[in-house]
């Protein structure tokens, strides 16, 4: 794996340890009005993620697995924001953190940000395929010729 794609897993590995240190503290706090199902599913995702980012940094993912951690990426943010509004719902103050609040705010980002970016590389792809397809079609243009003097 290069560098960039390297840094960004670990960023990623960062940012998940800490929503399940999270996750983890509500139970360990006695926080009973966060002990929820959604908590478990959360923490699972969060699981499934960390491994398949400390693997892609090793090893190049097969598709399929690439596929199965995009999925479990979505039930993560999906989840993520419908527990937090949960909490927020039945005004669990022991579950208030800034780590909940990071948790809701970087779902509802990639929520937002997935879809635009496939609507936009649709175009750019389309683009490149005709792109390289006129590449390699021979010259439309005709070869001029020289008058006889």
């Amino acid at each position: 794996m290069s560098l960039f794609p390297t840094i960004i897993a670990v960023l990623a590995i960062i940012l998940f340890s800490w929503f399940f240190q999270y996750l983890k503290s509500l139970e360990d706090n006695g926080c009973k009005c966060a002990l929820d199902n959604r908590r478990v599913v959360l923490m699972v995702c969060i699981v499934v993620i960390i491994l398949g980012r400390v693997i892609a940094i090793f090893t190049k993912l097969p598709a399929f697995a690439e596929m199965v951690l995009g999925v479990v990426s979505l039930v993560f943010l999906v989840v993520s924001i419908w527990y937090a509004s949960y909490l927020r719902k039945v005004k669990c103050e022991c579950s208030e953190s800034s780590a909940r609040t990071v948790m809701e705010y970087y779902s509802w980002t990639m929520l937002i940000l997935i879809p635009i970016m496939l609507v936009l590389i649709v175009p750019l792809m389309s683009m490149y395929i005709v792109y390289s397809v006129s590449k390699q079609l021979p010259s439309t243009k005709t070869p001029k010729v020289r008058a006889r003097r």
